[in-house]
């Protein structure tokens, strides 16, 4: 099944840069919007929910969105599951 992965970061963002790594560790493709200072970024980030806690990633997968704040064992597994799925 297809799935899209955006994850939203800061720069300099040590959560953000483990979530990079873990995310290209496992093989598992995302795309990446660095959120700056006046970015359209952040709206699009607060339409899904999110607010000023980062990484926080969003899941489009079988016409439903998932979100996540930071990279739990809930969001690894949740991730791993989808890309074996």
């Amino acid at each position: 099944m297809a799935y899209n992965v955006t994850v939203y970061t800061l720069a300099g963002c040590f959560p953000c840069k483990s979530l990079r790594d873990w995310f290209k560790q496992n093989n598992i493709p995302f795309e990446e919007k660095v959120v700056r200072l006046g970015s359209p970024y952040i709206q699009e980030m607060e339409s899904y929910g999110g607010g000023k806690k980062f990484p926080f990633i969003v899941v489009q997968h079988n016409n439903q969105t998932h979100t996540f704040t930071g990279l739990h064992q809930k969001t690894k597994q949740f991730l791993l599951e989808l890309k074996e799925s």
